[in-house]
């Protein structure tokens, strides 16, 4: 009897390529708008800024009347400091197997790290998109818990917003009254009581960590919607 695919099975190999990130990580507004870093100390940052052009300029014939004189206009800015947060976590077999090219394609806490950037970024380049209250879109009548349908009136600049490929977390509320956990919220410093006064708080130093993280939620989330499933009434 002649050897097979069947009978060779199970000294056949899998023969592994290179990883591929099949993410579109295109941030479009943020790679038209020139950025710089800095440090902001205080309430707010204010800049100068160069708002406007002369309109004393003109073509004119030989010994006309030259252009009434204009001048350039400026404007102080306030610039508000905001803050966006990003949190991984990984159990520690997965950071001391998933390491070398031996044991995973790429390492895992590597990985969770330089995602978890590139996530935030897209997140702020959704809040670039939006109209600076959180909304992404507005939602029509819904009568599944699974299934969101949106206004007829939501628009492609809505659309941009939302994740295709999956995976975002949808707050669904008003912007008068938005979910708890959009609600301004303590700093997430370590506390501890004293013993001489229990209704005192102190507030320590924050310890040094490794990545940054957000306050817990008060309440849970609402159940993530897919935008795959969103569709127009």
């Amino acid at each position: 009897m002649a050897a097979t695919l069947s009978t060779v099975d199970a000294i056949l190999k899998d023969d592994y390529k290179e990883y591929l990130d099949n993410l579109n990580e295109a941030n479009f507004i943020l790679s038209q708008v020139e950025t710089r870093k800095d440090t902001v100390q205080g309430r707010i940052a204010r800049h100068a800024v160069h708002l406007g052009r002369s309109s004393g300029v003109g073509a004119r014939a030989e010994s006309g009347t030259l252009p009434t004189a204009a001048n350039q206009s400026y404007a102080t800015v306030p610039v508000p400091v905001r803050y966006v947060y990003g949190r991984i976590q990984l159990s520690g077999p997965t950071i001391k197997q998933a390491v070398t090219d031996r044991g995973a394609f790429i390492d895992a806490l590597d990985a969770e790290m330089e995602g978890i950037k590139k996530d935030a970024m897209k997140d702020v380049n959704r809040q670039l998109w939006g109209t600076s209250n959180g909304v992404i879109a507005q939602c029509g009548t819904t009568s599944s818990s699974t299934t969101v349908v949106l206004a007829t009136t939501t628009g492609t600049t809505a659309l941009r917003q939302l994740f295709f490929d999956g995976g975002m977390v949808v707050d669904i509320g008003t912007v008068l009254r938005p979910p708890p956990w959009r609600r301004p919220v303590p700093s997430p410093l370590w506390t501890r009581r004293t013993r001489r006064s229990p209704s005192r708080v102190l507030a320590s130093r924050p310890r040094r960590a490794t990545s940054c993280s957000a306050p817990e939620p008060v309440e849970p989330r609402a159940t993530p919607v897919s935008p795959v499933t969103a569709r127009s009434s």
